[in-house]
């Protein structure tokens, strides 16, 4: 877990670009990023209940496999 300035600095990062989205009216933010997931428990701080944060990656992984699997591409 974070702490200190870079904490500081990380959460400031994430405030500017979400809170125009909750401002906007945004219920649900969704992470669309490879990187996002690392920055949930900011990003839900800076929601505060105010939209839900949705995390897709798990979902994604399945379907990767799937298709993976379906071609016979899937890695011993």
């Amino acid at each position: 877990k974070l702490r200190g300035a870079r904490a500081e600095r990380i959460e400031k990062m994430v405030r500017l670009r979400i809170e125009p989205l909750l401002k906007a009216g945004a219920d649900k933010i969704v992470l669309g990023c490879t990187h996002f997931p690392h920055l949930k428990p900011v990003i839900e701080k800076v929601c505060a209940g105010r939209a839900e944060v949705i995390d897709p990656s798990e979902a994604v992984a399945r379907q990767a496999k799937r298709i993976l699997s379906e071609h016979g591409l899937m890695a011993d």
